[in-house]
C-alpha cells in the first residue's frame, strides 16, 4: 500500500499544499500542472492579484474551474474541495449551499492554487493518503468578514472531527481552503507518518 503522509504540524494552507505535495514530482509533471491551472510555471510559486472582498458564488467558482485545462479527474478533486468549503460555509453562515458566497476561497488565486493541489496529488499516484493532527495558529485574522477569531468559522466547520490543535504560534496557519484540501484527499489522521509512507508532504508554512 502506497501512502501518502500529509504533514499539518505547522498548518495547512493552499498554496503551502501545492508546493509541498508538488515538490514530490518532476519538474515536467509540475510544469504541466501549472500551465492546466493556467499559470506558467515560473508564477506558480507566487499566484496574485485578486479582489478578496468580490463575492464569488458557488457556480462562478465551478465554472472557473470548468474552464481550466484539466484532466475530469483533476476537475472532480477541485469540485470536490469546493464542495467541502461550500458546506462549512453554507453552516457558518446558517444558509444553504446555493446561497453561498465566497470571498478569499473564491479568488482566481485561491482557485488556481487548489487546482494546482488536486492535480498534484493525484499525479503522485497514492493509494491511501493520511494526515496529521493540524495545527490552526490562534489569535485573530481579518479577512472580508472582519476580524474573526482563530480558526476563522469556516475553518474550524472544515475541521469538525479532525484533531487539531492551536500550537504555539500566534497566526492563522491553517485557512480554510488548506483545511479542505486536507479533509478532502485525508482518509484518516495519525500522529506520525505511516511505516508505510511513500511519500511525505509538509503543507504548512
Amino acid at each position: 500500500m502506497k501512502t501518502l503522509y500529509l504533514d499539518c504540524m505547522h498548518g495547512a494552507r493552499k498554496d503551502s499544499f501545492a508546493i509541498g505535495v508538488g515538490q514530490l514530482l518532476a519538474q515536467e509533471e509540475r510544469q504541466r500542472i501549472a500551465q492546466a491551472a493556467g499559470v506558467e510555471q515560473t508564477q506558480a510559486d507566487d499566484c496574485c492579484g485578486a479582489d478578496h472582498r468580490h463575492h464569488h458564488s458557488v457556480t462562478e467558482v465551478r465554472e472557473k474551474i470548468a474552464a481550466k485545462q484539466l484532466s475530469e479527474a483533476e476537475r472532480a478533486a477541485a469540485f470536490g474541495v469546493y464542495e467541502v468549503l461550500a458546506r462549512a460555509e453554507a453552516k457558518a453562515h446558517s444558509v444553504s449551499i446555493d446561497e453561498v458566497h465566497f470571498h478569499e476561497v473564491g479568488s482566481d488565486e485561491a482557485i488556481t492554487w487548489v487546482c494546482i493541489a488536486c492535480a498534484s496529488v493525484l499525479a503522485v499516484g497514492a493509494e491511501t493518503i493520511v494526515a496529521s493532527p493540524v495545527c490552526t495558529g490562534f489569535g485573530f485574522v481579518d479577512c472580508a468578514h472582519g476580524t474573526l477569531p482563530i480558526p476563522a468559522p469556516a475553518t474550524a466547520n472544515v475541521l469538525e472531527g479532525a484533531p487539531s490543535f492551536a500550537g504555539d504560534v500566534e497566526g492563522e496557519l491553517t485557512t480554510p481552503t488548506g483545511a479542505a484540501l486536507v479533509r478532502y484527499f485525508a482518509s484518516a489522521f495519525c500522529d506520525k507518518a505511516p511505516e508505510d509512507a511513500v511519500w511525505i508532504a509538509h503543507v504548512g508554512a
